[in-house]
C-alpha cells in the first residue's frame, strides 16, 4: 500500500462494510420503512452547490434572504439521523461542465463567496446531521477536460487544486463548529477508473494523492457503474495503488453491460413472450419502453406491469447478473471498502433512456414503483434479487 501522512482516520474508523440506501438528489423519496424492510442504516443523497447558489443569487437580488435549502426535502432524513435510525452521506456537486464555468481561481473574489455560501447556507443547516461528507459528487464529470490540465499560472490542474481547497475548507468548518471527531470527510467520488484513459489521467492521479496524504482526509469515494464484475475489481485495485484509506463506493451499478445488450435488439425469446402473451420477436428494449413505462404510440394505455412479470422479464435474461449486490459486497469486502449505498428508488425514465443507445439507469434500483407500482400500504413493489440480497446483506452485517 502507498504511504500517507498520519492520518486521522486511524484510530476512530472501523470498516463497517455496511450496504446503505442512495437517494441521489433526491432526499424528500426517503420512507423511514425503507429503512426497517432493508435493515439499512446508511442513506446517501447529494446536492448541486451551484444551481443552489444560482437560486441563492437571484433572491438576493430581489430582495430576498430566505434559505435555498427546502427543508422539507432534507427533513424525513434528518429526523431519521436524529432519532439514530440512520446515518447520512452527503456529496456536494459542483458542475461546472453543465453549467458552463470553471473552478474558481485560488483565494479569488468568487472563490471566497462560493465557500460562504456552502457555510451558510448548506453547511449551516446539514452537517449536525451527516455522518459522511464527500466534498465531491463526480469531478472528472461535473468538470471541463480543460481543468484536468496543468495551468502555469495558478501551479496545477483547477480541478485537482479546487477541490484540494474546498476538502480543506470543509475541514475547517468542521474544526469551527466542533463537528470534525463527528463528521468523516471523503474525497471524490472519482469515476470510470476500470479505463487506462482515467488511470492514466494525471489530475485523477494527483488527486487521489492528494486524498492519500492530506491527514485531514479520511478516505476516497469511488462510483462503480460497470459493465461486468471484472470492472469492479480493476477500479479498485487501481485506487488501493495510491491509497490504504477507507474507500466509499457510493454509487454502484452494472447499468453499462445491460446497455450493451439492449443496443443489440435482442428478442424477448419464447420462454418469456409465450408466457406473458407477447411476441416472441418484440426487442427486449421495445418492451420495456412500450409495455413496461408506456412511451410510444398506443403504449399510454396499457395496464401496468405486474411484479411478476418484470421480475420474469429480468430473471429471463441472459445479460442480467444475478446477485449483483452480493456479488458486489463480496469484491468490497477483498479490497477493504468501508461501506456502499445502492440506488433506493426508480425513476420514470425519459425517451432518450429507453433508446438503444440511451443508458438503463432504471435498472439499478431496490424498488422499481415506476416499472411496477406500489403496494397497498402505499410502499413502492422491489425489483428482482435486490432487495432480497440487500436484507441478507444487512442480516449478515448484523450477527
Amino acid at each position: 500500500m502507498v504511504g500517507a501522512a498520519k492520518e486521522r482516520y486511524a484510530s476512530c474508523m472501523v470498516l463497517e462494510e455496511f450496504t446503505g440506501l442512495n437517494f441521489n438528489r433526491d432526499p424528500q423519496k426517503l420512507d423511514t420503512r425503507m429503512l426497517s424492510e432493508t435493515g439499512t442504516t446508511y442513506v446517501r443523497s447529494f446536492i448541486d452547490v451551484l444551481k443552489l447558489k444560482e437560486k441563492f443569487d437571484e433572491r438576493s437580488a430581489g430582495g430576498n434572504t430566505t434559505p435555498v435549502l427546502d427543508p422539507s426535502s432534507w427533513q424525513t432524513m434528518k429526523d431519521a439521523t436524529d432519532d439514530k435510525k440512520a446515518k447520512m452521506i452527503l456529496s456536494l456537486q459542483w458542475d461546472f461542465r453543465t453549467t458552463g464555468s470553471h473552478p474558481p481561481l485560488p483565494g479569488s473574489e468568487e472563490e471566497a463567496l462560493l465557500f460562504s455560501f456552502l457555510d451558510r447556507q448548506i453547511l449551516d443547516p446539514m452537517a449536525e446531521s451527516l455522518t459522511i461528507i464527500v466534498s465531491g459528487n463526480e469531478p472528472f464529470v461535473d468538470t471541463d477536460q480543460s481543468d484536468w490540465l496543468t495551468q502555469s499560472d495558478i501551479g496545477g490542474q483547477p480541478l485537482v487544486i479546487f477541490y484540494a481547497r474546498v476538502t480543506k475548507h470543509i475541514d475547517d468548518y468542521l474544526k469551527s463548529q466542533s463537528l470534525r471527531s463527528e463528521v468523516k470527510l471523503f474525497v471524490g467520488a472519482f469515476t470510470q477508473l476500470q479505463f487506462k484513459n482515467m488511470q492514466n489521467n494525471k489530475s485523477v492521479r494527483r488527486l487521489m494523492r492528494f486524498a492519500n496524504m492530506a491527514p485531514y482526509v479520511d478516505g476516497i469515494d469511488i462510483h462503480l457503474h460497470v459493465k461486468a464484475m471484472e470492472d469492479m475489481v480493476t477500479a479498485l485495485s487501481f485506487g488501493r495503488k495510491f491509497t490504504s484509506k477507507p474507500i466509499l463506493v457510493s454509487e454502484y451499478t452494472a447499468v453499462f453491460g445491460a446497455r450493451s445488450a439492449l443496443a443489440k435488439r435482442l428478442p424477448l425469446g419464447d420462454m418469456f413472450g409465450q408466457k406473458w402473451g407477447l411476441p416472441s420477436t418484440m426487442a427486449e428494449i421495445d418492451y420495456l419502453s412500450c409495455h413496461v413505462f408506456r412511451i410510444g404510440k398506443n403504449c399510454s394505455s396499457l395496464p401496468i406491469t405486474a411484479p411478476a412479470e418484470w421480475k420474469d422479464f429480468l430473471a429471463t435474461r441472459s445479460w442480467y447478473i444475478d446477485d449483483f449486490l452480493l456479488k458486489s459486497d463480496a469484491v468490497f469486502r477483498r479490497f477493504s471498502v468501508l461501506g456502499a449505498t445502492f440506488g433506493a428508488l426508480q425513476k420514470v425514465p425519459s425517451s432518450t433512456d429507453l433508446e438503444p443507445t440511451g443508458t438503463p439507469w432504471f435498472l439499478g434500483f431496490v424498488y422499481s414503483p415506476a416499472s411496477i407500482g406500489y403496494r397497498e400500504n402505499g410502499m413502492p413493489n422491489s425489483n428482482y434479487q435486490y432487495l432480497d440480497d440487500l436484507r441478507q446483506l444487512t442480516k449478515a452485517s448484523q450477527m
